[in-house]
C-alpha cells in the first residue's frame, strides 16, 4: 500500500479540456497535458499549434489557460 500513488486530476499525456476565458467570451479546446498536476497547480498543455501553454488545473481532465499576468 505504501507504493500506491494516487492519480492526479491531470496526468502527463492525458487528454484534457482547456478553457480560455476573456470577458464574456469562452473558448474550449481538447488538448494534451505535458505534465501532471493537482487542483490549482500550473501545468503545461499543447496549444493548437503545438506550442506549450500554461494552464491551471480546475478539475479532472480540465484546465483553464492562464495569461502571462496571471502566472505571477
Amino acid at each position: 500500500a505504501r507504493n500506491v500513488v494516487r492519480a492526479a486530476p491531470v496526468e502527463a499525456g492525458q487528454k484534457v479540456r482547456a478553457l480560455l476565458k476573456n470577458g464574456d467570451v469562452q473558448l474550449q479546446i481538447d488538448t494534451v497535458a505535458r505534465n501532471r498536476g493537482e487542483i490549482g497547480a500550473l501545468v503545461t498543455v499543447a496549444g493548437a499549434d503545438g506550442r506549450p501553454l500554461q494552464a491551471r488545473v480546475i478539475g479532472y481532465a480540465e484546465v483553464e489557460i492562464v495569461t502571462s499576468k496571471e502566472q505571477k
